[in-house]
């Protein structure tokens, strides 16, 4: 594993961290094998992969790397905002339940409200926090090549 994008102030990068999500995911689909049916949604083990995957990928904007690294200062957006936009690289059903998962990871919607943009500055601020993300794509756009084998 090669990403120079950490996850966590400890140095894990998001591809260590990612798989090791997605294989705490695998343990727990073993176990509870029949969720999906119990629940009666068939894609239900599918959008659970695909938001462990792609929960963290906000936090590859700089000002988040950059807290990341000074172990200081804290970035004051949430990375989950951002992350949301990558789920829609899948060509799935329906993905609403797939974001709101990744979405409200850390955070439920009450408490995200604060990040909203009135209607007079609808996206100024996502949108600069998304251009944070420019030089790290090549970094992500990699990780989404390895989909297949996570």
């Amino acid at each position: 594993m090669n990403s120079t994008i950490k996850a966590k102030s400890n140095g894990e990068t998001l591809e260590e961290h990612t798989s090791k999500c997605l294989s705490v995911f695998s343990n727990l689909k073993e176990i509870y094998s029949e969720l999906d049916q119990f629940t009666n949604y068939p894609y239900f083990y599918t959008d659970i992969f695909n938001a462990l995957f792609f929960h963290d990928f906000g936090k590859a904007a700089n000002g988040f790397q950059e807290a990341l690294e000074s172990k200081k200062s804290r970035w004051k957006y949430r990375h989950e905002i951002l992350s949301v936009n990558f789920v829609d690289c899948l060509n799935n059903h329906d993905l609403d339940f797939t974001k709101t998962m990744v979405l409200t990871h850390h955070k439920s919607n009450d408490e995200l409200w604060e990040y909203y943009e009135d209607e007079y500055s609808i996206g100024n601020n996502f949108e600069y926090k998304m251009e944070e993300i420019r030089n790290n794509l090549s970094s992500l756009n990699q990780l989404i090549a390895k989909y297949p084998q996570f």
